[in-house]
C-alpha cells in the first residue's frame, strides 16, 4: 500500500511540475509579447522614433513569443485545463483585431494583455493549488492583524497630540 501511495503522488508530482513548466512558458510568452506593445506604446506617447534594428529586434521577439505559445498550447492540450486554453485562444484573437488608429490599437493591445495575464494568474494558482485555503487563512490574519497594530498605533498617537500637556 505504501509502494503504491508513493508511486501515485511520484506522477501527481511529475504532472504539476509539468505544469509548472507549461505555465511558465506561456507567461514568458506572454511578456515578449507584451513587451512589444509596451515599446510601441512607449515610443508613440514620446514621440519618439524607433530604430529599424530596434523595431526588428521587437518584432522577432513577439512573433517568436506567439509560436512558442502556440506550440505549448498544442502539445501541452492534454494537460492545460480547458478554461486557460479558451482564454488564450480568446486573447489570440482578440490581439489579431484591428483599431481604427495605432494608438487605440496598442492601448487596447496592452489592456488586453493585462487583464488576460490576471485572469491566467487566477486560474493557475487554483490549477496547481498554490494557494491553500489554510495558507490564505493565515496570510488573512497576518494581514488583519498588521493593520489593526498599525490603527492602534495611530489612534495612540493623535489622541496625545488632542490632550495638553500640564506644565
Amino acid at each position: 500500500m505504501a509502494a503504491r501511495f508513493a508511486l501515485n503522488r511520484f506522477y501527481r508530482e511529475k504532472v504539476w511540475e509539468r505544469k509548472a513548466a507549461a505555465y511558465t512558458a506561456i507567461f514568458e510568452a506572454l511578456h515578449f509579447i507584451d513587451n512589444w506593445y509596451g515599446k510601441h506604446f512607449d515610443a508613440y506617447i514620446t514621440q519618439r522614433d524607433m530604430t529599424d534594428d530596434e523595431t526588428a529586434k521587437l518584432r522577432t521577439a513577439s512573433v517568436d513569443a506567439e509560436a512558442e505559445l502556440e506550440r505549448r498550447l498544442a502539445s501541452e492540450t492534454w494537460l492545460i485545463p480547458d478554461k486557460c486554453r479558451l482564454r488564450l485562444a480568446k486573447l489570440t484573437t482578440d490581439l489579431k483585431k484591428r483599431e481604427e488608429d495605432w494608438f487605440t490599437y496598442l492601448d487596447a493591445g496592452q489592456a488586453t494583455l493585462k487583464t488576460a495575464t490576471d485572469e491566467l494568474r487566477e486560474m493557475v494558482h487554483a490549477d496547481l493549488h498554490l494557494y491553500s485555503r489554510p495558507r490564505v487563512m493565515l496570510f488573512r490574519f497576518l494581514r488583519r492583524r498588521r493593520e489593526r497594530k498599525q490603527r492602534l498605533k495611530w489612534q495612540k498617537q493623535s489622541s496625545s497630540l488632542q490632550t495638553p500637556k500640564a506644565s
